[in-house]
């Protein structure tokens, strides 16, 4: 994946030296860049099952206006433990899954770009397997497979590899310009074989034939 933004980030370093760029690369990197801008950040409340959870998030944020750190969930805690990284709350670029629950809420932007980070492998999709032991490789639809099912260490790698700090917005705009550039909007928004990317990336998840979840691709 990172290869890839390095080839887009090209057209920069093209630019810079006077020369016309491709066609496409500058077609693919003027709808990132219009896109990117324009995501909003999308939070699916808890399903009704979490009970007490569910209705202290929805209190806050619909009477108050606050996302809180008790909003996290203790799967969410225990793979940021497992992983190594400080507590997070969890928004989708553009679009929520109805998984989470019936309510969703968006924001424009948050208010502190430093604290924020972003990745088109999220840290569920990761965390797949338990500790060390590698898992099937053919299982598991909702994981960001291969790499989900490889050792604790290599996840960590994938993980620290792949993820965007602070303001992260130029970074999705070349990776929506490389992976969405032929499928543009019917691409990040579809759903099933349709929103699977242009092209697959280095781990072979994107294009993996036992993963049909859109969350595999989406920031």
């Amino acid at each position: 994946m990172s290869e890839l933004l390095d080839e887009m980030s090209a057209l920069c370093a093209v630019r810079a030296l006077g020369r016309a760029p491709p066609d496409w690369m500058t077609d693919s990197m003027r709808f990132g860049q219009h896109v990117s801008q324009r995501l909003p950040l999308v939070r699916v409340a808890v399903p009704a099952s979490s009970g007490a959870r569910r209705e202290e998030e929805w209190r806050d944020v619909l009477a108050e206006g606050w996302l809180r750190a008790a909003h996290q969930s203790l799967r969410s805690a225990r793979i940021e433990d497992e992983f190594g990284v400080s507590r997070s709350l969890y928004l989708h670029a553009g679009r929520g899954h109805p998984q989470y629950g019936t309510l969703a809420f968006v924001i424009n932007e948050l208010p502190d770009a430093r604290s924020q980070e972003a990745s088109p492998a999220g840290l569920g999709a990761l965390a797949c397997g338990r500790g060390e032991a590698p898992l099937d490789r053919t299982s598991h639809d909702g994981c960001f497979a291969p790499i989900a099912h490889d050792s604790l260490a290599r996840r960590r790698a994938f993980y620290e590899a792949t993820r965007w700090s602070g303001p992260w917005r130029e970074r999705a705009a070349h990776f929506l310009a490389g992976y969405y550039g032929r499928k543009r909007l019917n691409g990040y928004f579809g759903h099933g074989e349709a929103a699977r990317p242009d092209l697959d990336d280095p781990t072979g998840a994107f294009h993996n034939p036992t993963a049909t979840d859109w969350r595999n691709w989406t920031i």
